[in-house]
């Protein structure tokens, strides 16, 4: 386990601090998968199918990748892991603030390339004061394939510098930061750091994720939006921290790579206005069908709010929440609550109108619980006698319509995915979850604003 207090004194005295072996197994797989896949799609330059934004450079005479950006939109995986889960939530205990993506890269420093003058971030930033960069490297690092460097400080303040290269560099305590894949480093934007030239044949690639104060605001469309306008092709940055040899997009035939990207963006803008409306339309089927009679005591949204409560208040994580939420919205896309006659005496297989509707918008991870959910009833009561009789008699009453107990067969191909099958464990889970949330007297503490943030947060 990590010392959260001992992490974030040092971060906060230092500006950085080194977590060892942070990433687990998982983790560092699906991070280098990724990175192979992103650094694979893109290394051909002008490669028109490329939706990212890259900057090539010369190694050993030879065109290599020098760095690729805005990643997120054009890899979901990748978007998993830099927005949700392990990463934010350790940058958000060691900064103490909320955080929403601000930028994300991939310098992939080839041999003989890779040195970086020594800088502060912020200068690089134009419209936000307060960051958090969590840098993964995806080998070992030293000072023989140009590790980051750091100068420590507390301070906040921006020295002086020539277009974000710090004029007395001399002047600075430097210490080199050597890192194994696994470990993660956590920088604020105001500590100077350097990285000097990879002399090994191996690239050092490393990703890094930049994070502002919540705060401020969602700030990574228009930072990029301002890249785009104001970036000669012949750098990488903003400012002039970086000493490799780029190569300018020579093809007149095309348009340019931040043509191209500008006009992406504008395309990613109208995606974002399409999820916000796809959010309304899911929150708008709570608040004009949530007040419909779900069960004897109890509406539907009120038992959406109960079981996402006892989930929340058992530790469970936010996607879980969500499915936990969203797992009886079959029941209000087919109206079965408003005084539907065949409600209770026919099976309109709720789940499944939940999870076509839901799988266009959400992982797995949050939908596949859901289309579960109803076979996990059947499971759980054929395995356990009492646990159907737990069940309000408007539950015993759909079981039966659900087909009821396992067979000996259907029990058995069950029993034998569960060791495997993480979604049907979790909807397991939500089943007990469910079946404890139909009652009037469970405290609620979280409302349709906790709900909608995130819808938004998980929503493609």
């Amino acid at each position: 386990m990590f010392n959260i207090n001992k992490l974030r004194h040092l971060y906060k005295k230092n500006g950085y601090v080194l977590i060892n072996n942070f990433m687990n197994s998982k983790l560092k797989k699906n991070i280098l998968l990724y990175i192979n896949e992103i650094e694979e799609q893109n290394k051909y330059p002008n490669n028109l199918a490329n939706k990212y934004l890259n900057q090539n450079e010369k190694s050993n005479n030879k065109p290599v990748l020098c760095r690729t950006e805005y990643i997120i939109n054009n890899h979901p995986g990748m978007e998993n892991i830099l927005t949700s889960g392990l990463i934010p939530s350790i940058v958000e205990n060691i900064c103490d603030y909320k955080v929403n993506l601000y930028k994300e890269k991939i310098n992939y420093k080839y041999s003989n390339t890779g040195v970086y003058k020594p800088h502060q971030d912020i200068t690089a930033y134009p419209d936000s004061k307060n960051h958090i960069t969590c840098m993964i490297n995806l080998c070992d690092t030293n000072l023989l394939n140009g590790c980051i460097e750091f100068s420590p400080t507390p301070e906040n303040n921006i020295l002086n510098h020539n277009n974000g290269v710090i004029s007395n560099p001399d002047d600075l305590n430097w210490i080199d930061c050597p890192t194994q894949f696994g470990d993660i480093v956590l920088f604020n934007s105001y500590v100077p750091h350097r990285s000097g030239i990879n002399k090994l044949d191996a690239p050092r690639r490393a990703l890094y994720i930049t994070y502002n104060d919540a705060l401020e605001g969602d700030l990574r469309e228009d930072y990029y939006k301002h890249k785009f306008q104001n970036m000669d092709q012949n750098k990488i940055s903003l400012i002039d921290h970086y000493s490799g040899s780029i190569i300018k997009n020579k093809n007149n035939e095309i348009n340019t790579d931040y043509k191209q990207l500008n006009t992406l963006r504008v395309h990613q803008e109208k995606i974002k206005t399409n999820k916000e409306n796809k959010i309304n339309e899911i929150i708008n089927l709570y608040i004009t069908d949530g007040n419909k009679k779900y069960d004897t005591h109890i509406t539907n949204l009120e038992h959406a709010f109960q079981t996402t409560q006892l989930a929340k208040n058992n530790g469970e994580i936010e996607e879980f929440q969500l499915s936990c939420f969203l797992h009886d919205i079959g029941h209000l896309l087919l109206d079965e609550h408003n005084t539907n006659e065949e409600f209770l005496q026919k099976n309109l297989k709720h789940e499944t109108v939940a999870y076509k509707y839901l799988k266009r918008h959400f992982s797995n991870r949050i939908t596949l619980p859901i289309m579960y959910h109803v076979l996990a009833k059947r499971y759980l009561c054929t395995v356990d006698e009492s646990y159907y009789s737990s069940l309000s008699e408007a539950s015993k009453t759909s079981f039966l319509l659900q087909h009821g107990h396992l067979d000996n067969l259907s029990l058995k191909l069950i029993n034998n995915i569960r060791n495997n099958n993480i979604h049907f464990n979790n909807a397991i889970r939500l089943r007990k979850y469910e079946d404890l949330s139909k009652k009037e007297d469970i405290d609620i503490n979280i409302d349709l604003n906790y709900i909608t943030d995130l819808v938004r947060k998980f929503i493609k």
